[in-house]
């Protein structure tokens, strides 16, 4: 693509005015704009409009034709993903960036990525976790052979209660994001040995989730919940040289072994914005873009085993 890339951003909820924000602040460096935000409740589209200076819609094909966008990022709420997906991609828009999870609807999921298989290079599930810069740095860590060979991964990404993601469940909000992870670290798809989910304050979702899977010869624990009373976003990788933690936060990594200990001091970075500029920079080029729809479909089939083989539902 040499032509200036049009970013029009659907949903002005939290997200959408996130991903707004931080295009906008791409733009100051790459051959991109902000073209404009698209919301179906006016009074957002409105706020958004003002904020950003861009022009503001409440119908996505007025958008469409006012905006004429390159790329589009879909922020709406996840029910919603897929049916705003489709609309974008059939009126020619070139790239997408779908908010995670894809859909909470699973067989309609199945059914985009297959149809869309083809173009899974030009539509990127927004899995932020990747371009974290702990995640980047426990990875090397792990690549290098400096945990020797892992034997078990602890993840904990816990916090309050909270209604502003209330249409999905914390398998698919949270427990997705180490999913994905786990299979970016292993490139290889794990396996669901057992899991439990339990609702607490939600009527037709899960609050709390625990899951064990096999993944590339070691055992993997992830623990998601919106019932604690601090918001945690954490890993603990054993290997029988040493032990790994990482602090998706604060983004700090610390290297553990018998006699020493070593901390990352390296400077903290907005993971939205990376992955946006890792889109966007995609996008310029030509090349597929970082977490292509193919490889976001395991962490989605993933969530799906977790809450089928759950051994008890308890709180409904």
């Amino acid at each position: 693509m040499s032509e200036r890339l049009r970013v029009l951003v659907v949903g002005a909820g939290y997200m959408g005015r996130a991903h707004a924000r931080v295009v906008r602040e791409i733009s100051r460096e790459l051959d991109t704009e902000l073209a404009g935000i698209v919301d179906r409740d006016p009074h957002a589209a409105r706020r958004a409009s003002n904020a950003f200076g861009v022009p503001g819609y409440t119908e996505l094909d007025r958008a469409l034709a006012g905006t004429r966008p390159s790329v589009a990022i879909v922020a709406t709420p996840t029910r919603t993903h897929i049916d705003v997906a489709e609309k974008l991609l059939e009126a020619g828009v070139e790239r997408l960036l779908i908010e995670k999870p894809l859909d909470s609807d699973f067989d309609k999921a199945e059914a985009f990525a297959e149809r869309w298989r083809s173009r899974s290079g030009d539509i990127m599930v927004g899995y932020i976790e990747r371009f974290n810069p702990a995640y980047r740095l426990a990875l090397e860590e792990v690549s290098s052979g400096s945990l020797g060979r892992l034997l078990t991964l602890y993840a904990r990404r816990v916090g309050p209660f909270t209604t502003r993601v209330m249409d999905v469940g914390v398998t698919l909000d949270l427990a997705t994001h180490e999913l994905d992870l786990l299979y970016n670290m292993t490139q290889a798809e794990p396996r669901v040995l057992d899991a439990y989910v339990r609702r607490v304050y939600s009527e037709n979702a899960e609050d709390l989730a625990v899951a064990m899977l096999e993944a590339g010869g070691f055992r993997a624990t992830i623990e998601v919940n919106r019932v604690t009373a601090y918001k945690e976003r954490r890993w603990i990788l054993t290997g029988d040289k040493a032990v790994l933690q990482v602090d998706f936060m604060r983004q700090k990594v610390s290297l553990h072994r018998p006699r020493w200990q070593s901390e990352s001091t390296q400077e903290w970075r907005e993971p939205l914005l990376l992955e946006d500029r890792a889109f966007l920079e995609a996008a310029l080029v030509g090349e597929p873009v970082p977490v292509p729809l193919d490889e976001a479909m395991v962490s989605l089939r993933l969530a799906r085993q977790i809450i089928e083989k759950a051994t008890r539902v308890q709180g409904s």
